[in-house]
């Protein structure tokens, strides 16, 4: 958190989530030099985190409409 001259709140993302899961090559260590910790694909899958922060970068995950209760979805996955 960083605070503006007017004592005001400013944050700042640490995670990139992908627009519409648009991944380019040299996306991930411009992200990186950003600042970024982690970035978010649009791909389902489940991710294996591990204590290198390298891990956190890709991440998948699910995209749940709205109106499906979190136990229907989880059930749906196999979770």
């Amino acid at each position: 958190i960083h605070y503006s001259s007017r004592n005001q709140r400013i944050w700042t993302p640490t995670c990139f989530a992908y627009p519409f899961g648009a991944i380019s090559d040299g996306t991930q260590t411009m992200l990186k030099t950003m600042g970024f910790q982690s970035s978010m694909t649009c791909e389902s899958h489940t991710n294996q985190i591990t204590r290198d922060p390298e891990c956190l970068f890709g991440l998948g995950r699910y995209l749940r409409p709205g109106l499906q209760s979190t136990e229907a979805f989880f059930q749906k996955i196999g979770l």
